[in-house]
């Protein structure tokens, strides 16, 4: 899938604390006048990208933090109820939760995956497979973590037009990521795409790296290639699910053939 690439090519980007703090923020200026402001709670990333007076979220967090994305919101001077929709890029308790309490609370329509709708059903995870020692000692709390199950408003099956939605040009692409049933949002315009957990940024630094939770890394390279190669090759900004952001050359230099 080939897709326009803006003129504009500036990125003004002010970052997140690269440090391994829990909470954060940090806010990035795109073209099309289009911005992503980053809220970090438990280590998880809430992106609220905005164009004009319209805005949506992807992810929200645990359900128990809901009503501090509430506050946050408001302190960068959002409507919490006005948020056009909640992309939640895995059926997981850190990306769903806040989802399902925005939902109970505002109505806020939820967009998430088709291939996902068993996790939505449970409130839970499932088994994690875990890539470092850091992530083997949060693997038991994430895997009891639980959500209100619902079902979204919207499921995704297949690439879907994201300004009908929105009102923000752009895709929701369906990815295997390790969630295996992840969602991309390709903002072409804006040369960006936000990919919940297929990678994540580095804790300490600027770089990309591979999530804390993935059961075949093979697969995984393969679905990163084929994200950055041919989903978004127009892309030089990605928003991860966790620390971040990561640029294009950050992700080719981590994810390449040769790399462990």
């Amino acid at each position: 899938m080939r897709l326009p690439l803006s003129p504009r090519s500036l990125v003004v980007v002010v970052a997140l604390a690269t440090t391994a703090c829990a909470t954060g923020r940090g806010k990035s200026a795109l073209p099309d006048d289009i911005t992503v402001l980053t809220l970090r709670r438990q280590n998880a990333n809430t992106h609220v990208v905005s164009k004009g007076v319209g805005y949506f979220l992807v992810d929200a967090g645990y359900e128990t933090d809901g009503p501090v994305l509430v506050e946050d919101l408001h302190r960068a001077g959002f409507d919490p109820a006005a948020a056009k929709a909640i992309i939640v890029t895995r059926g997981h308790p850190d990306r769903a939760g806040g989802a399902s309490y925005f939902r109970k609370t505002f109505g806020t329509p939820v967009i998430a995956a088709a291939a996902d709708s068993a996790r939505f059903a449970t409130g839970a995870s499932g088994p994690l497979c875990p890539t470092s020692d850091r992530a083997r000692k949060q693997q038991a709390h994430l895997e009891a973590a639980r959500f209100t199950p619902f079902v979204p408003d919207v499921t995704v099956t297949s690439d879907m037009a994201l300004e009908p939605l929105t009102g923000i040009p752009g895709r929701i692409v369906p990815v295997s990521g390790q969630a295996g049933g992840s969602l991309a949002v390709v903002l072409p315009t804006a040369r960006a795409a936000i990919v919940g957990d297929m990678f994540r940024g580095a804790i300490v630094g600027r770089s990309a790296d591979v999530h804390f939770y993935v059961c075949d890394l093979a697969d995984n390279r393969r679905d990163v290639r084929e994200l950055v190669d041919r989903v978004v090759p127009h892309a030089r900004t990605f928003f991860t699910g966790y620390f971040g952001p990561v640029s294009r050359e950050a992700v080719l230099k981590r994810f390449a053939d040769t790399a462990p």
